[in-house]
């Protein structure tokens, strides 16, 4: 009887180790570039798309980040806003008001994935003020004519230009 209860015991606590190994199985899917980390620290491997095994759950972390993913992020005016200056309201040289909303698309360099998987609760915000910024200061350096016939046109390509650039610093 002792020896079934032992055998039974040993056969479970080896099935819970089988089972808790398993957690560190993974897979990094085709268009996907993936980040180990161990105990929160960033590991210089990375892991190619297929099946992989590493250390089980609690000691490594992976993050997998889709590279060939087009992300969006709207800044500016937003229609029903409470607020008594709603953004993307913007001020133009000759003192009048504009409403301006833009949508800037990015996708993550896979040289970067590290990078943006540490900061990847911040980069949309961090993209949305750089954009906020050009945009403001274009519209600022225009009569409200300007700005509203020529805005599709230079303030796309003040964009693409500018905002790429406050990111890179």
């Amino acid at each position: 009887m002792k020896r079934r209860l032992l055998l039974l015991l040993f056969c479970l606590s080896v099935l819970l180790l089988l089972g808790y190994a398993a957690t560190g199985l993974y897979q990094v899917l085709p268009g996907e570039s993936a980040v180990v980390r161990r105990f929160g620290r960033v590991l210089p491997e990375r892991p190619e798309p297929g099946l992989h095994l590493g250390m089980p759950w609690g000691v490594d972390r992976v993050d997998r980040v889709a590279v060939d993913h087009l992300r969006r992020v709207v800044v500016g005016y937003q229609e029903g806003g409470d607020a008594a200056m709603p953004p993307g309201q913007l001020l133009t040289g000759d003192h009048n008001l504009v409403n301006v909303q833009a949508a800037i698309y990015y996708k993550i360099r896979p040289d970067q994935v590290a990078d943006y998987v540490v900061q990847a609760d911040r980069v949309d915000g961090l993209t949305a003020r750089a954009a906020e910024t050009v945009m403001a200061e274009w519209v600022a350096s225009r009569t409200v004519d300007e700005a509203l016939l020529n805005g599709k046109v230079g303030l796309r390509a003040a964009l693409i230009e500018q905002v790429q650039g406050n990111i890179n610093e």
